[in-house]
């Protein structure tokens, strides 16, 4: 398979081969070795800027030991990478590891979001996210957790670039949980409008 150039989908499905060789203690090399691939394409594979076919893909996840579910879960989500936008569905092959959302933002050079009745996800405090995430009344208390530690993870990995937050001052008078919740929740906005003003932190921006 030829060099397709880097799209969203790609550099996700690289990056989820990458984890699941990484966790099994296989290095790049010993992989392309055992694929019969340069290390280059590999790589490339990796990274999101190479294309890999069905039944190349099998190869891979057959390696690094992926279970058959597994394996038919990441060749449905390869077929569907050139879809053209940014709209995905996740099963438990994601569940060690940040969701897609999570991916793509960490690695996006901007962000910007608008919120017309909620705190955005990304300024959520933890006790925030758990509220807002227990309305969903089919969850079990695993899963909530699971979503609540997915939604901090992803405010911690994202590390530079541009990230603007525009949320309507409806989102901060909808009451989420307590009154202390709601007062720790405007207390965690303040202090990041505070960071955001700062001459070293001239890359983001925070408006309502």
């Amino acid at each position: 398979m030829g060099v397709n150039g880097s799209t969203a989908m790609s550099r996700e499905l690289g990056n989820e081969l990458r984890l699941r060789r990484e966790a099994l203690g296989m290095t790049l090399a010993d992989l392309s070795q055992t694929l019969g691939w340069s290390i280059s394409r590999t790589s490339r594979i990796e990274n999101g800027l190479a294309a890999i076919g069905e039944i190349e893909l099998a190869h891979y996840l057959a390696y690094v030991r992926s279970s058959l579910a597994e394996t038919l879960e990441l060749v449905k989500f390869r077929r569907g990478r050139d879809r053209g936008y940014w709209v995905g569905s996740h099963g438990l092959w994601l569940e060690d590891s940040l969701s897609s959302l999570a991916f793509h933002e960490a690695s996006a050079s901007a962000t910007i979001c608008y919120q017309p009745i909620v705190v955005p996800g990304m300024l959520q405090t933890e006790e925030y996210a758990r509220a807002m995430i227990s309305r969903e009344t089919w969850r079990t208390p695993e899963s909530v957790e699971h979503c609540v530690r997915a939604r901090v993870d992803r405010q911690s990995a994202v590390i530079g670039g541009r990230r603007e937050f525009y949320v309507h001052e409806q989102a901060l008078r909808v009451r989420v949980g307590n009154p202390r919740l709601m007062q720790e929740q405007l207390l965690k906005l303040a202090l990041a409008v505070d960071l955001w003003e700062r001459p070293d932190q001239s890359r983001s921006a925070g408006r309502w």
